[in-house]
């Protein structure tokens, strides 16, 4: 998940607790129940007369993402003997860093959402980590890339608010009876038509609202109101993790490494299970080399997208139960540009070490106000909902989110002249199409790019053509759509099964000079971003059935097979709080470890932190 503002009081006005309460205290009470003494599933984990299991269980788990690298340290503590088979050269999974500038910087993962008894916090505090606490103010533009008034603003954006946590409750209090294909633009679309707001001050709320895309990693249209109330998160501060997530990840990854037997670089090609009568199953795990390993038990902790395209391959296959769970389960889209400039231009006072150091002394020549009066820095999200007016046609329409990362007041030290551009489908596929085949330092990847966003980093406050400091120095992008090893997407959302029909945008042509300097789009193909299938890595995507018991879908999933040995951990599978989160991956890797030991007579001897 990625945006930082969620409605979290709206289910307490009336003694109503909500459905995201009662499954975290369910989710408690299942795991409280693994440590209590009982008789093992597995036949080695029946104690001999010393008190002691027959055999140590050797686990595998596959994937060493935050699920993988927290289940493999639960089974050690355990007195499980450990095997972890990751596909990539590194840990860390979705969580990963990239270099720019001199600077890193968090190509997975951003956020920490919800402060209070998270584990991520924890963690990122023994490590020293810097988290960063930003505030929820909003900067946004109309469809001609002018900003919009305050006065207008903080109207709009109390009553998306609002909106937002009316749906929340009433999606709390009404799922079993919510059409699943009731998305949540066709019911901010109901209640504006029945209040009272000027029709332009309408459009405005249903122009910021596009916030939501960036939350769930998709066009906002595709949230389905029957499961908003799965997509309540944790309670306390929403914070931004400045120091990225590589400290942390080799924190974790050093536990493993001790004591487990570590493959890196080797995908698991398929999942064989076997079970013979009156014996405990066997696991028999294929590799793309051609290598073959035996286990008691396996824990999978790939990506829900892999999930849904049969990566790895299970045999036999899955109960049907799960096989529907994992269709009916839906992946986002999200996507990330990095932009660095030599100094933070839209500031009103460069920082002394980017500006004045990398130009002699000199300031930018800035004015300290926006646009509209307003003084001091940016606020922490900036919204581009529709540049109709300053974008070329087969492009309008399309949502962007900007993060500026330089204020010192929010980052401290951690600042940097640098603006994170937030996209989702259809433009983040688009974009990913357009640049994949490039080299990530090639000049023509980042003409592209930077012709991409220039119409939007533009109109900041500052921006001078003719002034170097406004020209980037680096660009890097992210190309979730490209990876395989990711599923092809981002994490776990909760969409409608129907597409959205938004108002459509006109037919897209390509221009005859291409003066964005973007050349080469598929011209046409999102002419309606609610209507098409976005293409990802190259291959299309079968539409899946839809979430239709969202909530016993991530439940079916995250029991797994326990009679033939197979178990599932990941963002996708973690307690209904935590979906789609570092914290969500951390504790269901965690739970599955427990389940594990538990089959097999063995406890949890580490704690949870």
């Amino acid at each position: 998940m990625e945006q930082t503002s969620v409605p979290r009081t709206a289910f307490g006005d009336d003694g109503c607790t909500s459905r995201m309460k009662r499954e975290l205290v369910e989710y408690s009470r299942d795991l409280v129940a693994t440590f209590q003494p009982r008789e093992p599933m597995r036949k080695r984990g029946v104690a001999n007369k010393h008190g002691r299991v027959k055999a140590r269980p050797h686990v595998a788990v596959v994937g060493a993402g935050f699920a993988g690298l927290r289940c493999a340290e639960v089974l050690i503590q355990g007195g499980a003997k450990v095997t972890v088979a990751e596909a990539r050269d590194r840990f860390g999974g979705r969580a990963h860093q990239c270099s720019l500038s001199g600077q890193t910087f968090d190509m997975g993962p951003n956020w920490i959402h919800g402060s209070d008894d998270n584990p991520i916090v924890r963690l990122s505090n023994a490590t020293g980590t810097t988290l960063s606490k930003m505030g929820q103010d909003m900067l946004l533009y109309d469809d001609q890339g002018r900003i919009v008034s305050d006065e207008a603003s903080n109207v709009v954006l109390k009553t998306v608010w609002a909106l937002l946590e009316e749906a929340f409750l009433y999606s709390n209090r009404n799922s079993e009876q919510i059409d699943p294909d009731l998305n949540l633009e066709d019911f901010f679309r109901d209640k504006l038509d029945k209040g009272s707001l000027a029709p332009g001050i309408q459009r405005q709320v249903l122009m910021m609202a596009n916030i939501w895309g960036s939350f769930i990693g998709d066009y906002w249209g595709k949230q389905s109101v029957k499961w908003l109330w799965m997509e309540e998160s944790l309670h306390g501060k929403d914070m931004h993790v400045s120091g990225c997530h590589g400290k942390v990840v080799q924190h974790l990854a050093a536990k493993v490494m001790a004591s487990a037997d570590v493959h890196l670089s080797t995908k698991v090609k398929s999942v064989e299970s076997i079970v013979k009568k009156g014996k405990d199953p066997r696991i028999l795990l294929t590799t793309e080399r051609g290598l073959r390993l035996r286990f008691d038990e396996v824990v999978v902790t790939v990506p829900l997208g892999c999930l849904k395209r049969h990566k790895p391959f299970f045999k036999p296959p899955l109960p049907a139960q799960i096989c529907q769970s994992i269709a009916n389960m839906t992946y986002s889209s999200l996507e990330k540009v990095y932009i660095t400039f030599p100094s933070a231009f839209w500031e009103p006072s460069p920082p002394a070490d980017t500006a004045e150091a990398a130009h002699g002394g000199q300031s930018s020549g800035s004015d300290t106000k926006t646009t509209d009066g307003r003084s001091g820095s940016l606020p922490s999200f900036i919204l581009f909902p529709d540049a109709a007016g300053y974008v070329e046609t087969w492009r309008r329409g399309w949502t962007v989110e900007l993060v500026p990362l330089s204020s010192r007041a929010v980052f401290g030290a951690a600042a940097r002249p640098t603006l994170l551009f937030v996209t989702h489908d259809p433009c983040a596929a688009q974009l990913c199409d357009q640049v994949r085949h490039l080299h990530a330092t090639s000049p023509e990847r980042f003409r592209v790019l930077d012709g991409f966003f220039r119409p939007y980093y533009s109109r900041l406050p500052g921006y001078r053509r003719a002034d170097s400091r406004c020209a980037p120095s680096a660009i890097v992008a992210t190309d979730w759509h490209g990876d395989d090893l990711a599923g092809n997407g981002s994490f776990t959302n909760f969409k409608t099964t129907t597409p959205p029909s938004p108002s459509p945008s006109p037919s897209p042509s390509p221009p005859a000079d291409d003066p964005a300097g973007v050349g080469g789009w598929s011209w046409g193909l999102f002419a309606n971003p609610g209507r098409e299938e976005p293409r990802r890595g190259g291959e299309a995507v079968a539409a899946a059935a839809g979430p239709r018991r969202a909530d016993e879908d991530v439940r079916a999933l995250r029991a797994g097979v326990p009679e033939s040995g197979v178990w599932f951990a990941g963002e996708h599978v973690a307690p209904f709080a935590a979906l789609g989160t570092t914290a969500g991956a951390y504790w269901s890797g965690e739970a599955a470890a427990a389940r594990v030991l538990a089959a097999n007579g063995l406890s949890v001897t580490g704690g949870t932190g």
